[in-house]
Order: C-alpha cells, then sequence, then structure tokens
C-alpha cells in the first residue's frame, strides 16, 4: 500500500521478524530465532520461596561471572531481572512465580533451586566450522541419546535435578547444531 498504511507484520510477535526473499516467483518466509546467541550459565544454587522477590545464594559456582544489577536469571523455567545484589542476596524485579516451582514449594515454604545467568555470545551467528567439527564427531547422535534417558515427566524430584540438566544440555546442543546448518538438519530428519 501507500506510505501511510499500517504494516500489519509488524503486529505480530517479537519473537518473529518476517522477511520475505524472492526466488523467481516463489516468496519464501524466514523467521529469525529471538535466542540466537544467548546461551545461559549455571551460577549455582538458591533458596527461593513463591512470592518473594529475593533469593539467597546457598551454592556458586566459581567460575561463572557475577549477577551484577540488570541481569537476566532464570529459574523454575522462568525470567527474572535482577533488581539488587548484596552478598548471597538478590533482589529480583518481580516476585517468584508459583509456576514451575516443585510441589514442596506450593505451601509458601523455602526451597533449593538451580540458578542460571543469561549469557549473549560475542559471536552471535552460528559458526559453520565448529558445527561441521561436531557433525563429524556424531555429537548429534551423542545428543539424541541423551535425550532418551529416563524422566518422569509427571512428578518432577530433586533426584531429577540432574537428568533434566542433561536433557536441557542436549537440547540446547542439538539446537545449536542445526541453527542454519542444512547438514544437521537433514541428518536429523
Amino acid at each position: 500500500g501507500e506510505e501511510g498504511e499500517r504494516d500489519d507484520r509488524s503486529s505480530r510477535a517479537p519473537s518473529r521478524s518476517r522477511s520475505l526473499a524472492k526466488s523467481g516467483s516463489v516468496a519464501t518466509t524466514r523467521y529469525k530465532d529471538h535466542t540466537q546467541g544467548l546461551y545461559l550459565l549455571l551460577v549455582g544454587r538458591a533458596m527461593a520461596r513463591v512470592g518473594s522477590k529475593s533469593l539467597r545464594v546457598t551454592r556458586s559456582e566459581e567460575t561463572t561471572p557475577p549477577v551484577l544489577v540488570g541481569s537476566r536469571l532464570h529459574l523454575l523455567g522462568s525470567v527474572y531481572v535482577v533488581q539488587g545484589v548484596e552478598g548471597d542476596r538478590i533482589d529480583l524485579a518481580r516476585e517468584v512465580l508459583a509456576e514451575g516451582a516443585p510441589p514442596s514449594m506450593a505451601g509458601g515454604e523455602e526451597a533449593e533451586v538451580w540458578l542460571f545467568l543469561e549469557q549473549k555470545s560475542a559471536m552471535g551467528d552460528p559458526n559453520p566450522d565448529i558445527q561441521l567439527l561436531l557433525y563429524n564427531m556424531s555429537a548429534h547422535t551423542m545428543a539424541i541419546q541423551l535425550l532418551g534417558l529416563p524422566l518422569s515427566a509427571s512428578h518432577a524430584s530433586p533426584a531429577d535435578a540432574e537428568v533434566r540438566q542433561v536433557l536441557l544440555g542436549a537440547y540446547r546442543l542439538l539446537k545449536a547444531l542445526c541453527a542454519g546448518f542444512k547438514v544437521t538438519q537433514l541428518a536429523l530428519t
């Protein structure tokens, strides 16, 4: 249309960007991956309570970067922005949600949870040389085998935490191996 008309594509979900590329008379749609270049580092464990805005770090990994004001933390399947850090206490911008919390936290009890720090890769884009190297080393087949680890989907127990972390790591590895790399994509179909 005209310059003054609103483009309907701009009202779509922010995680998708649409671009049209024409080759001959066929139009294709590409979607941008909003998680591209993002990864999570295990910070350690923290005591958390549903409805509370603060956490107390109980175990921390020595090699992770410090948690700073403005950092994005992942815990219990949700993302939280850090508003303040003092010693082993971390204050969040919003309350810890009940969604994704283990049953032990349902009654307002405090429980120890895994704490991850969101980081952005310096490169951002997939590295085809590394993807090819990992493909030739059969990393994708090992990740698929890891996804077959037994896990109770109906009941989340603290004993399953390590298995869940391995499954999450295997999923992320497969996602990184397939990002823009047709060889791995075709091998997994």
